[in-house]
């Protein structure tokens, strides 16, 4: 797991709700590319509910 990897996605689950929703245009717009999106739902890290809506799997 490369640095980068790590830093966003302890940066997402510290300011994010545990229970709540996550929209895939937002977390484009807050520097999660599609491909990172991609490599959290693949971890199961994110869990896609609907396209473009996912939950955080982890912390919950």
């Amino acid at each position: 797991m490369s640095i980068l990897y790590g830093t966003k996605i302890n940066r997402l689950l510290a300011n994010t709700a545990p229970t709540g929703l996550l929209f895939a245009d937002w977390l484009k717009k807050k520097g999660y590319s599609v491909q990172l999106q991609k490599k959290y739902r693949d971890s199961e890290l994110l869990t896609a509910i609907s396209k473009g809506v996912m939950y955080r799997t982890v912390g919950v």
